[in-house]
């Protein structure tokens, strides 16, 4: 009985004590929420009273000021968002959800933002390209390891390497423009595929060094999941609901997204894979063909090529993973890009006859009839058409916003905006401010004359953005860009069905023509 009554008695005590601790962990946990809560609640609130004065669209809970872009449709989604800024422009702010942002449109107040050394770290917005970039250098913000990246990286943008890689480009070019022959009737036909897969066809061999045949064989899964993932993450992105992983997830768009980034990453990751083994083995050399190693040629080494080769001499290399991220980065950033500025500085020259008979001028005095591929040295001639692209560029944005998310507080405009606001530069609205450029919706290439360049703002015009995280291809995609347009103009007349104010936009990240690019081709006599 002693016994049963000792144990009963600790069984009481052993009780009572879970009790006790369970009650205790129990405050304990709330406690620390209720603290957590309150310091989140804090951060909120001091950033929503330091953007609430610049004023914009009305709050709603969930979907914060989304609510129109939301309700827009697919076909008048970039009229609203265009209407947007023009409204509440050049300063004023959004919640896209929970993430609050600052909007700015001005050169001075852009130039405080991207020439900061300070605040280098991408938009929040860039989270939605994270699952298939990782920490690239687009999207990266661990400062350190960026910096790093981009250490490495450079020396593969050089000028003798893009020299290597225009060979690629004249192949494609001269490919692209010998299909358009059989188009060049007069009539009028979407141009934007022909042009979408050669730039795919140049970018995959360039970068990853392999050859997927695009403009031969364009229902290739992978050009599939290229196109369907760039369609997913800016739906995503305006649809506040889906932030979250775990509804996303659940979504029919999330298991889509999750299809697309297995063909994308198992594609890039076995190309990586087969070029380490390569490099290794010493058997690049033997993938030229026998007639190539008879003429002396050598093989053309890809970005991911040269950067293998520089990660194997560096103490501080990169990892497999670390590779397939700046590959796919690569691979996401020069091809849509490229692709659309051949397509709107297309657009554009139909649009003006008189622009695009100085550029066949320009190209008749540098080829003097040769049917001769383009060489380095007749790019750096190629001044008229360099300026047009660029007056292009102004007014038909590539890229119509970037982003950084603020490390530091900023002031701008008489305002601090606090740390933790996402910053959006609106370079649409930038390069047509009529300060810098009047009449902006005039196309005229001499706007880029030296003269008329030191007459307006540094930051008034940044197309690859400007500072610390500028572009670090863009040497590559201007040489890309008119190494494709030298080689259709070369050879034809090009006419547009629209004019430039009827044009319909389709905001992808870039801003695609809505329904395609009609035009017409003429062989030039």
């Amino acid at each position: 009985m002693v016994i049963s009554s000792s144990t009963g008695w600790w069984r009481q005590f052993f009780s009572i004590l879970t009790m006790e601790v369970t009650f205790i962990f129990l405050v304990t946990i709330f406690v620390v929420s209720l603290h957590r809560f309150f310091q989140w609640y804090q951060r909120r609130k001091r950033i929503w009273d330091a953007i609430e004065p610049f004023g914009g669209e009305k709050w709603y809970p969930l979907v914060g000021t989304c609510l129109d872009l939301i309700k827009a449709s697919r076909e008048n989604f970039y009229e609203v968002y265009s209407a947007r800024n023009k409204k509440h422009g050049p300063l004023f702010r959004t919640w896209m959800g929970s993430i609050p942002a600052v909007h700015v449109m001005k050169p001075d107040h852009i130039e405080r933002i991207l020439n900061s050394t300070v605040n280098l770290t991408k938009g929040d917005i860039y989270k939605f390209v994270e699952p298939w970039l990782g920490e690239g250098l687009i999207t990266g913000s661990d400062h350190k390891k960026w910096h790093r990246h981009r250490k490495l990286l450079t020396p593969t943008f050089h000028f003798s390497v893009l020299d290597n890689m225009m060979e690629v480009m004249t192949e494609k070019g001269q490919y692209l423009a010998d299909r358009l022959t059989q188009k060049a009737d007069g009539k009028f036909f979407n141009i934007y595929p022909y042009l979408t897969l050669c730039e795919l066809d140049i970018i995959c061999e360039t970068a990853m060094g392999v050859q997927v045949n695009a403009m031969k064989h364009s229902d290739s899964e992978y050009v599939k999941s290229v196109y369907g993932i760039s369609d997913i993450m800016l739906y995503r992105m305006f649809h506040p609901y889906l932030h979250p992983d775990f509804i996303f997830n659940l979504s029919s768009k999330g298991r889509q997204h999750k299809k697309y980034l297995s063909i994308l990453h198992g594609f890039t990751r076995k190309v990586i894979q087969e070029r380490k083994e390569k490099l290794t083995s010493g058997n690049v050399q033997q993938e030229l063909s026998e007639e190539d190693k008879l003429l002396g040629k050598k093989k053309r080494l890809a970005f991911l090529d040269l950067l293998l080769e520089a990660n194997k001499k560096s103490e501080n290399g990169l990892t497999d993973e670390e590779i397939r991220e700046e590959v796919d980065t690569f691979m996401f950033a020069g091809h849509d890009t490229s692709t659309v500025t051949v397509g709107w500085t297309l657009f554009a020259l139909s649009n003006y006859p008189e622009y695009q008979e100085k550029v066949h001028q320009e190209l008749d005095e540098i080829f003097q009839g040769e049917e001769r591929p383009i060489t380095p040295q007749d790019i750096l001639k190629m001044q008229y058409l360099d300026k047009v692209v660029k007056e292009t560029q102004r007014v038909i944005p590539v890229v119509p916003v970037i982003a950084r998310t603020l490390d530091q507080d900023l002031e701008i405009g008489g305002r601090v905006i606090p740390a933790g606001v996402m910053v959006v530069i609106h370079l649409a609205c930038l390069h047509k401010d009529p300060q810098q450029f009047p009449d902006p919706e005039r196309f005229d290439p001499d706007r880029f004359l030296p003269e008329n360049i030191a007459k307006r703002h540094p930051y008034s015009f940044v197309p690859f953005s400007a500072g610390p995280r500028n572009c670090l291809g863009q040497k590559f995609a201007l040489r890309n860009t008119k190494v494709l347009l030298a080689s259709i103009l070369r050879k034809f007349k090009v006419r547009s069905e629209k004019k430039i104010p009827e044009m319909k936009y389709a905001i992808e990240i870039v801003l695609r023509p809505q329904g395609g690019l009609s035009v017409a081709l003429e062989p030039r006599t």
